[in-house]
């Protein structure tokens, strides 16, 4: 497996779990099940919609995940305490990807006018 020099997995398909938990441990993060769980709904909608989901689409599918309302939200606050950007990482999602689907979202995004 190959990182690019800010930590990224240079082949997004060399991806599985066992990777995610390296990168996880590399920026201080011991992966819980449940977080994995975050990690592969991420990589599937991604695949799906061909841009990554927000964190309020990530807080919501938080309700979806085994274990409870309060402890999922607990759950993701701590897991994004490195910012989007580690999880990300930690997703196997190229840096290529985000860029591509940060300039996706602004341009389905309403502008508003003050």
């Amino acid at each position: 497996m190959n990182f690019d020099s800010e930590g990224y997995l240079v082949d997004s398909g060399e991806w599985n779990e066992d990777i995610a938990k390296l990168i996880g441990e590399n920026i201080g993060i011991s992966l819980s099940e449940h977080q994995l769980e975050f990690l592969v709904f991420i990589r599937e909608y991604l695949e799906e919609y061909k841009f990554l989901p927000s964190e309020k689409t990530l807080k919501k599918a938080a309700f979806g995940v085994k274990g409870g309302r309060r402890k999922n939200i607990k759950i993701f606050e701590h897991f994004t305490t490195h910012g989007m950007q580690g999880v990300y990482k930690m997703a196997g999602i190229q840096q290529d990807q985000i860029t591509e689907s940060k300039k996706l979202l602004s341009n389905k995004l309403p502008t508003y006018r003050k």
